[in-house]
């Protein structure tokens, strides 16, 4: 446990504005006055993010859509940019499991997958 705070405080000194907060499926980061990276990043992750002036383009569209200021989604996607992967695979973990409670509830119903 001390080697994850000690990352995690590693990480908020590098990115401020991020925290990391306990949930159902663990200790993920967020921003400290709004969501989860992940959430915002399901929203900004397709668009292109190579250069400051893309960055700050994304932040602006992000943060218009969520209703929330600039800066918040800023410190969301430079966060994003160092963990890609990691925060990728959450987003892909969370896909399959959406799918499976999905067709579980479907098999359930006795409706078409379709």
């Amino acid at each position: 446990m001390a080697i994850t705070l000690a990352e995690e405080k590693r990480r908020m000194k590098r990115h401020p504005g991020i925290v990391f907060r306990d949930g159902a499926a663990g200790r993920r980061p967020a921003t400290a006055d709004g969501p989860q990276v992940w959430v915002l990043a399901r929203l900004f992750r397709e668009q292109p993010l190579d250069g400051e002036a893309a960055i700050e383009a994304a932040a602006s569209d992000t943060a218009e859509q969520m209703e929330l200021p600039t800066g918040v989604v800023l410190a969301a996607i430079r966060y994003y940019l160092e963990y890609r992967d990691e925060i990728d695979e959450w987003l892909r973990d969370l896909d399959e499991y959406s799918e499976r409670a999905r067709a579980d509830w479907l098999s359930k119903q006795k409706l078409p997958a379709g």
